[in-house]
């Protein structure tokens, strides 16, 4: 792509206009960007850049790259906002960043805000290089971070979350430092929070039950629920909802499985495993006719918890009827949009394969989705075989939904071993 420092945009603009539907197009395209942007021939670059490429987070950054070297600064909002957003940093985005920092549109709240993000989800990684953007002494000590996440009692142990002249630093790191005793004693992490948060903000305190709560959670402890109930205000983020409602569950608070699931957004609440669960806490509570009511919906779902609604109302458990069928016409139709994906996969390609099945399969219709999820089958590849049978919202063909690919194999040792052939599967 580059032949000495002469770009051969011609050469690159032929090849576009030659093969637009190729999946390798966009591929190429997005590599060629990334060693205009890398090079910094910014000219070059902005007039190859598309609204569309954007969405890629690294050609976007350069393209941020590219404005303020033309003395732009209108892009900084977006930036910012990128930066607060829980995406991915790729390196291309680093020369912004710092030019966001020196500008003062980054402050040290924005900083502390996506470090303590980072520690949550021990990225550290990530978050020591957040902390190379604090002036010296300002960020957090090098030490005192591999000792909170390698030796995090002893970190506690050594802390004082009563000296009221405790930098932010040290704050973040007596936190971070109970999420990983939390992770692996969650009733230590408790103990010690319930006397330390004592002498901390509201904001810190909420943060810390959270994390326990649902490293609680993970760990199966009772007292889980006592600690997400420590929680105030209370999280609004599905996530944190789904945890409490399967720790509700656990014990059989059926109140609080009621109200967890009616703060749930209406797209995850209306899934057949909360409908269900929801049916099960109404007749925990007594609402029986209301239970009855949900049950008989979630029954006509073609799902797991389908079948578990139609238990529970005592009906006989019956399979979906399979979709119709693709008729040769599409078979022929999909078969020839597939058949490079389809080609690598028998050549043993198979990140190849994959990469260009991928992007292919959006523009199928549910139809093509089924006579795909056929072939694929019919090959063996099951992962994609799974995908596009699922993508379809067609009745679900449980063939291929759930493959059976070893039949004979189980079959021989469960008969072997006087076994019960749906044991070994389960």
């Amino acid at each position: 792509m580059i032949r000495g420092n002469a770009y051969l945009v011609p050469e690159m603009q032929a090849f576009f206009n030659d093969y637009p539907n190729s999946p390798l197009t966009p591929l190429l395209r997005a590599h060629w960007l990334s060693q205009l942007g890398q090079n910094q021939n910014w000219k070059t670059f902005e007039a190859q850049f598309h609204p569309v490429d954007a969405h890629q987070p690294a050609l976007q950054c350069y393209h941020w790259q590219a404005l303020f070297a033309d003395a732009q600064t209108d892009f900084f909002d977006a930036a910012v906002a990128y930066w607060r957003s829980d995406a991915s940093w790729p390196d291309s985005c680093d020369p912004v960043f710092r030019q966001l920092v020196a500008a003062h549109r980054l402050r040290a709240d924005d900083l502390w805000r996506a470090l303590r993000h980072a520690l949550s989800r021990n990225q550290l990684r990530k978050a020591r290089y957040i902390n190379s953007f604090f002036p010296p002494f300002q960020g957090l000590n090098e030490d005192d971070l591999n000792l909170a996440t390698g030796r995090p009692r002893q970190f506690l142990d050594d802390a004082s979350p009563t000296d009221t002249h405790s930098t932010r630093a040290q704050r973040e790191l007596m936190l971070y430092a109970t999420l990983r005793l939390a992770a692996h004693d969650p009733q230590a992490a408790a103990t010690w929070w319930t006397d330390a948060s004592a002498h901390l903000g509201p904001e810190d305190q909420a943060w810390g039950w959270q994390q326990i709560a649902l490293q609680g959670a993970l760990n199966l402890n009772p007292q889980s629920l006592e600690w997400f109930q420590q929680v105030t205000p209370q999280p609004t983020d599905a996530e944190w909802l789904i945890w409490k409602t399967r720790v509700a569950l656990r014990q059989q608070d059926w109140a609080t499985v009621l109200d967890t699931l009616a703060h749930l957004p209406a797209t995850l609440a209306q899934k057949p495993v909360w409908q269900y669960w929801k049916a099960r806490a109404l007749e925990g509570e007594y609402r029986s006719a209301e239970a009855l009511a949900l049950l008989e919906r979630v029954s006509q779902s073609p799902s797991y918890y389908g079948l578990l609604a139609l238990e529970e109302r005592g009906q006989e458990l019956r399979l979906s009827p399979p979709p119709a069928q693709p008729d040769p016409e599409i078979q022929k139709e999909t078969r020839t949009l597939l058949e490079r994906p389809l080609r690598l996969y028998r050549l043993g390609l198979l990140s190849e394969a994959q990469r260009e099945w991928n992007q292919i399969e959006p523009a199928l219709t549910p139809l093509q989705h089924l006579a795909a999820a056929q072939q694929a089958f019919q090959l063996g590849w099951y992962d994609r075989s799974i995908h596009s049978a699922d993508r379809t919202d067609l009745p679900k063909d449980i063939t291929l939904l759930f493959p059976y690919p070893y039949q004979s194999q189980i079959q021989a040792s469960a008969s072997q071993y006087h076994l019960s052939e749906a044991w070994i599967l389960a």
